[in-house]
């Protein structure tokens, strides 16, 4: 059974000037010696080249964080994520602290853009609250001007044994 906790989201950092040079990223070629993990975007555990699960967004979609004034996506069935969320119980032992997860819900309420913020001992983890996220109906979220917009939400899981 799985504990959801609500979490404040922060505003997403502003671009540098755009005569301002791009930073070199030296985390990209930080990561297994397959190539298939590491830290990727800043997130434990991501993959190179793109996202691990949920597709990946237009330009025109692009996700924000929830400012002032904007109201954030929730679950149109208040505990469908916990109720969605099936642990296999040869994995229940492996996990040993909250997982927190970050991802998109799109204007259309649709979950994409999937990210596993906290390292897993074992992938079908991720898997696992993904296909919960992806199966449970969500209401978009707006922008101040109430127009329908992606936001990021992130939320972190905690598991009880039993």
């Amino acid at each position: 059974m799985a504990m959801i906790q609500p979490k404040a989201v922060r505003p997403e950092p502003t671009p540098p000037p755009p005569e301002e040079p791009p930073e070199e990223d030296e985390s990209a070629d930080a990561g297994a010696d397959d190539g298939t993990t590491g830290t990727e975007g800043g997130v434990v555990g991501g993959v190179p080249g793109g996202v691990p699960h949920g597709g990946g967004g237009g330009s025109q979609d692009t996700p924000t964080y929830a400012a002032p004034g904007y109201r954030k996506p929730e679950l149109a069935v208040r505990d469908c994520l916990k109720n969605a969320i099936h642990i296999p119980r040869d994995l229940q032992n492996s996990i040993s602290r909250p997982v927190t997860v970050k991802f998109a819900i799109r204007k259309d309420g649709t979950p994409a853009l999937f990210q596993v913020m906290t390292q897993l001992s074992d992938r079908r983890i991720g898997d696992v609250i993904w296909q919960a996220v992806a199966s449970c109906h969500w209401v978009p979220g707006a922008d101040p001007h109430g127009q329908p917009a992606s936001i990021w939400v992130v939320v972190p899981f905690r598991f009880q044994s039993g």
